[in-house]
């Protein structure tokens, strides 16, 4: 099997990116500057995760390892993390503080977890009986759940002070792809594969919340603005729309895709980042005052 590249690569945002309209219409600009490219999984890298911190990046691999590389920003490898997986990994996501780091995969019903200090592995957090696998895991802000996005329709929340208990989130038709807490960790979002509905949770208490009328398609990722007044909604037909957080009203939304991959709000919460293919780009950042957006349509890794 060849060797797959993991890239990372750092823009200067007012030189390569590009003024664009909502349409998708860019101006060409320069290529960006490849800061470090590594060649050290033996599969396709599924998952990339800094620490809280920002000196470590993780990467998931079909391989069925987990690499930590230390940012210098070139990537200098630190350590190889085996994991117990058959399959390969689907996800990673650092506790908030940085001290622990965890990861799961398409066809196991349970979360690894290594402590960061000594690169030591900790007890595996089993999510249930049966032969279901984990799409994506998060953790709350305050680090006080972890959430999973699993195959057998269920998103579970699990209690980190205590990992024995585990709540299903029900509701979902097919697999549950995608989740998402809210910035103060009271709320959990799923998207599913059918997409019809997008399901919300309170965290505290696990009652359902109103749940959103979604698109009918698979919905990849979800992402709360900073404040928690958005909730955007990625799905792999390409479209984007952004609900109320209260209403569930879409306040804006944009078919720009053939489908979506990743969407990240700035820390300002007004711009939304989205990754995908469309005509244009593979990403745009979108203003959500104006609605017109910065499209990076150049010659990215």
């Amino acid at each position: 099997m060849n060797t797959i590249s993991l890239f990372i690569v750092v823009f200067d945002c007012l030189a390569l990116i590009r003024t664009a309209t909502a349409q998708g219409s860019a101006v060409p600009g320069p290529a960006p500057v490849l800061v470090s490219a590594v060649k050290d999984h033996k599969g396709v890298v599924m998952s990339v995760v800094f620490s809280p911190d920002g000196r470590l990046l993780a990467s998931g691999s079909w391989d069925k390892t987990v690499k930590l590389w230390a940012v210098t920003p070139t990537l200098q490898p630190v350590a190889s993390l085996d994991t117990t997986f058959k399959a390969g990994v689907s996800t990673l996501a650092f506790a908030p503080d940085g001290k622990t780091l965890a990861a799961a995969a398409w066809k196991e019903p349970f979360v690894l977890r290594w402590e960061m200090s000594g690169r030591t592995a900790l007890p595996s957090w089993p999510l249930g009986s049966g032969s279901f696998g984990i799409n994506q895991i998060a953790f709350s802000r305050d680090g006080r759940f972890l959430a999973a996005a699993c195959s057998d329709l269920l998103a579970r929340l699990v209690e980190v002070a205590s990992p024995t208990t585990i709540t299903p989130l029900s509701g979902h038709t097919h697999f549950v792809l995608s989740v998402a807490f809210s910035p103060d960790g009271n709320q959990v979002a799923a998207g599913g594969f059918t997409g019809e509905t997008i399901r919300r949770w309170e965290t505290s208490s696990h009652q359902p919340l109103a749940s959103w009328k979604g698109d009918g398609r698979p919905v990849n990722t979800l992402a709360y603005s900073p404040d928690g007044s958005l909730l955007a909604v990625g799905t792999e037909d390409g479209r984007v729309d952004c609900y109320d957080a209260q209403t569930g009203a879409v306040v804006v939304g944009w078919k720009e895709w053939t489908h979506v991959a990743a969407i990240a709000f700035a820390p300002t919460g007004r711009r939304l980042a989205i990754a995908g293919e469309s005509k244009t780009s593979q990403i745009i950042i979108f203003d959500l005052d104006t609605q017109t957006g910065r499209a990076s349509t150049g010659a990215e890794v």
